[in-house]
């Protein structure tokens, strides 16, 4: 099933802007795998997934400083349902995600 206008869950107003380094990748169906390395976006997303949260937003990593001047905050994200999350024993944040939406 794919997913439609009709059938697509409401957005939120807030969501977790989740960095993802390289490309944001495309809406599928297929979950794919996702390591979060910094360990304050992993503990703000373990406790959104506590209190039942699962949507997220993925963005751009952005680059030292490109985030600085108010004109280049506006960019493309894919909204994505978070299945599972495990801590590993280094410490980072393994997530499998479901890119919905653009």
């Amino acid at each position: 099933m794919v997913a439609t206008e009709a059938s697509a869950p409401p957005i939120p107003t807030h969501l977790l802007a989740l960095p993802v380094p390289g490309p944001v990748p495309f809406p599928t169906q297929q979950p794919r795998p996702l390591t979060v390395e910094d360990a304050v976006v992993s503990r703000v997303l373990e406790s959104k997934l506590t209190a039942g949260e699962r949507l997220v937003a993925l963005v751009p990593e952005p680059v030292e400083g490109e985030w600085a001047d108010p004109a280049t905050r506006d960019v493309v994200g894919v909204l994505a349902t978070v299945h599972q999350a495990v801590r590993l024993s280094d410490g980072q944040l393994q997530v499998l995600i479901r890119p919905m939406q653009r």
